[in-house]
């Protein structure tokens, strides 16, 4: 599944003025954080705080690493699903090997809805306050 990302099309620029070490300290923050300094100060300027900031990076990251882990168990669940196919069983050892790829998925999405529910807000005040637990069914 492809999931097209709308671009959002920026066409005015904001320029101001800052002393030489004003804009070493912008560019090596935003290099810290892995991104590029516009867009590094658009989310001070539109995050509520540092941490705001911090754990939007952070979960971005781990978004990314998720699609990345979960297409790899994709992969390997597929050549199973083909082996079993073509012998029209499961062996009890292809069924373990389903289910801890399943139990790897769960713990991903586990972890990220941690860092998602630990955050104190997306910047609009509305997201988790940080008082959620995480509970095994």
């Amino acid at each position: 599944m492809v999931v097209e990302k709308k671009r959002r099309v920026r066409k005015e620029k904001c320029e101001f003025r800052c002393t030489e070490a004003e804009k070493k300290e912008i560019m090596e923050a935003a290099k810290k954080c892995g991104l590029p300094s516009s867009e590094f100060l658009r989310r001070k300027v539109f995050q509520k705080s540092e941490k705001d900031l911090a754990a939007s990076i952070q979960i971005e990251k781990m978004l990314k690493d998720l699609d990345w882990k979960l297409s790899k168990i994709g992969v390997n669940i597929n050549q199973i699903a083909r082996m079993c196919n073509s012998k029209k069983f499961v062996s009890r050892a292809e069924g373990e090997e389903i289910k801890k790829y399943m139990n790897l998925v769960s713990y991903y999405f586990s972890e990220l809805l941690t860092a998602v529910l630990n955050t104190k807000g997306s910047g609009n005040g509305e997201a988790g306050n940080g008082d959620y637990k995480i509970t095994e069914d």
